[in-house]
Order: structure tokens, then C-alpha cells, then sequence
């Protein structure tokens, strides 16, 4: 059997992953340590042995009965059952428990209500909507909308053009979501690459968070362009929530967040209002919109809204700031 780990001195079913999940679950039959194992009952895996939903693979030995621990997420070391595309995902498994390409899904358009089962606030107004489905089950969704009037990266792969040009030749993917029980095995890129061609524009961009940890964008065909690192306005009021005691860390928690302004004086919450009117962000502005034909809002209103904005009105600012404050990559398509 030939190994194309380059990992040799592993056995099947070891892992050098230091970031690796391992759960434990009862062995409803004998299980062998590399087997993928499906949930067979509540708590109790067994080895599949036809195609399946599994939930990870056995890094050990287990008769039944006992405990085997299951790596349910992480880098592993399987014996593949057939030919399989490098960074395709798998599936467990055939008659001799091992993983095969999992190839019954597919992409195709779908619409805003396919979209709501996943998210319940609005996103920017969408395009296209493509669903990743397996028969009848939805295991994904990818929003593409219209293009925002300014990106940063956007000038180092595109001309200046104006808003209407903008509109017909470039897309931006706002969202790709995928079903817990189907991540980790590659759809992300699979349902990005597959759309991509759909979507009908000359162009595509991305500002992802994720995709400085997981590139699973560059993998469905989109190059990486630039990293955003800070941005002033943003930095000079996380500096004024830094001097009032917030932790820069917990700015995504709703109830740290309103629990820390609930607590501001009048004079702390008006210091932190000036921060936001002297660094003007569009993203900030955008929250005061009150026109979708001006979805960023007018520069001579900002100031009058910041004022007169109440608690939990800066409450939701200031999960903006967290939301900035993290680095960005900007990915584009075609290479």
C-alpha cells in the first residue's frame, strides 16, 4: 500500500495534530483504531461500512463496550478506499472501512429564504444565492452581494471605475456558511469554486477573517491580495475604550459590552461619543443610515446621532470596533 503522507512513521488513525478534537464514546461493536465511526446510538459509534455520515475516526482499539476515543476534528491518518481529489472532501466509508470521495452534492441557486435558516439580521442587498445541497439535505449557503463603493486592496487588482461599472462588473461575497455537521471537510472551498463561475460577473472579491487562519478561499481559486492591518479611526477609539477599562479581547460579547457602557458615567459616555464623532468610520455611519440610497448615511447627520444616541445605541458601535479591530484579507478572482 503506497503512503502518500510523507509521514511514514505513522500508523493509521495517528495524529501530530496539536490542535485536535477527541471525544470519547461508547463502542457499540469492536472498533479498530483508523476506522471511521458513525453515531449508532445515543453515545454509542460504530465502524461504518458503507457510505455514511461519520462523525471522525478511531485513534484507538476498542472492543464493545468500552471507550474509544473518536478524533471528530484535526489532521488524521486514513487509508483511502479509492481515488480521491487533493482537497476534496471524504466521506466514511466502504466495505473495508476506508474513507472515499464524497461527490453527491451539488451547487445551485437558490433563493432569501434559503438563506434565513442560517441567519436572522440582514446582510447587504444580495445578488445571488447559491445552496450547497446532499439530496434533499441543505449543507450550505454563499451570498453574493453588490459591491460596497470602497474596499481596501480592491485598487491593486482594479481600475477606478465608477459606482454603475462597479455594480455590473464585480460581486462581493458577504457570506458562505456552512452546517455544523458538514464543516471540516472542505465545502467551503467547494462551494465558493463552484459558484464562482455562476455568479455572472467579470469579478470577485472577498474580505474574509477567517481566511488568515483557514485559506479555504485560495483553495476554491481566489487570490490572496493584501492583509488590512489597523485602521486609524478604529485604533484611536479602541484606545478610548482601552483608557475606560473595556478588554479589547471581549468587544464581540453583546453582554460583557452593555454591561461595561451600563456602567459609564455621563462624562465617560460622552468622552467615548467624541471618540466615535472625531473618528468617523463608514462603517460606523452605516449604523445611522436612514435611506437604502445612501446605505452609509450623511457625514453632517453622524455627529447629531452620535449625541443624541442612547446606551445600547454605543453599545453596538463599540461590537463594531471589535469587529474591525481584527486583520482582513483581501481575496479576489479570476488569478
Amino acid at each position: 500500500m503506497t503512503d502518500l503522507t510523507g509521514k511514514t512513521g505513522m500508523d493509521v488513525g495517528d495524529s501530530d495534530d496539536p490542535a485536535a478534537v477527541i471525544e470519547s464514546f461508547e463502542a457499540a461493536a469492536t472498533i479498530t483504531k483508523g476506522d471511521p465511526v458513525y453515531m449508532s446510538a445515543d453515545h454509542k459509534v460504530s465502524a461504518a461500512t458503507s457510505a455514511q455520515d461519520c462523525i471522525g475516526v478511531a485513534v484507538q482499539d476498542a472492543d464493545t463496550g468500552e471507550q474509544c476515543p473518536v478524533l471528530t476534528s484535526g489532521r488524521v491518518k486514513v487509508t483511502a478506499g479509492g481515488a480521491i481529489t487533493r482537497g476534496k472532501a471524504v466521506q466514511g466509508s466502504d466495505s473495508s472501512k476506508r474513507v472515499t470521495m464524497l461527490t453527491d452534492q451539488s451547487v445551485n441557486e437558490g433563493g432569501a429564504a434559503t438563506y434565513t435558516v442560517y441567519r436572522g439580521h440582514k446582510v447587504a442587498v444580495p445578488r445571488k444565492i447559491f445552496r450547497l445541497t446532499r439530496k434533499d439535505e441543505l449543507c450550505g449557503v454563499i451570498v453574493y452581494s453588490y459591491p460596497p463603493p470602497a474596499c481596501y486592496g480592491r485598487r491593486q487588482v482594479l481600475p477606478r471605475m465608477t459606482m454603475q461599472e462597479m455594480n455590473k462588473r464585480l460581486s462581493i461575497i458577504n457570506r458562505v456558511v456552512i452546517h455544523p455537521k458538514y464543516r471540516t471537510i472542505s465545502l467551503g472551498a467547494k462551494i465558493i469554486s463552484e459558484s464562482l463561475p455562476l455568479v455572472g460577473t467579470q469579478y470577485v472579491e472577498m474580505i474574509a477573517v477567517m481566511a488568515k487562519y483557514n485559506p479555504f478561499a485560495e483553495k476554491a481559486g481566489m487570490k490572496k491580495v493584501d492583509e488590512q492591518q489597523s485602521i486609524e479611526s478604529v485604533s484611536e477609539v479602541s484606545k478610548v475604550l482601552s483608557d475606560l477599562g473595556f478588554d479589547l479581547q471581549l468587544l464581540g460579547s453583546e453582554h460583557y459590552v452593555e454591561g461595561k457602557v451600563g456602567n459609564l458615567t455621563l462624562i465617560q459616555l460622552n468622552q467615548l461619543k467624541d471618540a466615535f464623532i472625531k473618528n468617523r468610520h463608514p462603517r460606523f455611519k452605516k449604523e445611522f443610515a436612514s435611506s437604502r440610497h445612501q446605505p452609509f448615511g450623511k457625514t453632517s447627520d453622524y455627529a447629531k446621532y452620535i449625541e443624541k444616541a442612547d446606551k445600547l445605541k454605543v453599545a453596538k458601535l463599540i461590537k463594531l470596533v471589535g469587529i474591525l479591530l481584527q486583520t482582513k484579507v483581501y481575496l479576489f478572482w479570476p488569478i
